[in-house]
């Protein structure tokens, strides 16, 4: 059923969904692929990055009425049951702090310093040649 949703939901995102998904997208220069509307444990997050167990909510007005904060912080606890981190940004979104966020939560492999690549300070170790 979950993914019948995550289909619906991919087909007529909200307008600060669609904004999200424009600067989000653009992390695959990174090497970060963010999958939209996904679905994780009976539930579809907003976004993620499976690679990081990395769950993207875009939170609009509705969000913060009623009862939907203790069910939002409900889900969060599931999800980080499975193993997953929830970031959430309330709308109206500012895509720079959103990219910047979603950066920081993600581990960089190993060996590489912060922005990727090597570091100016330690060059590569070429192996020595051998005299013929």
């Amino acid at each position: 059923m979950s993914r019948e949703r995550a289909k619906a939901l991919r087909a007529d995102p909200s307008l600060p969904e669609a904004k999200a998904w424009k600067a989000l997208r653009g992390l695959r220069s990174d090497g970060i692929h963010v999958r939209r509307q996904h679905p994780v444990g009976g539930f579809v997050v907003d976004f993620a990055v499976e690679s990081a167990k990395l769950a993207i909510e875009i939170d609009g007005p509705l969000h913060r009425q009623g009862d939907a904060p203790a069910r939002d912080a409900n889900r969060d606890a599931m999800l980080a049951g499975l193993g997953w981190q929830v970031l959430r940004f309330a709308t109206p979104l500012n895509v720079d702090v959103l990219l910047q966020t979603v950066r920081a939560a993600i581990p960089l492999p190993s060996g590489e310093g912060a922005g990727g690549g090597e570091s100016a300070s330690q060059p590569p170790n070429p192996q020595p040649r051998r005299a013929r």
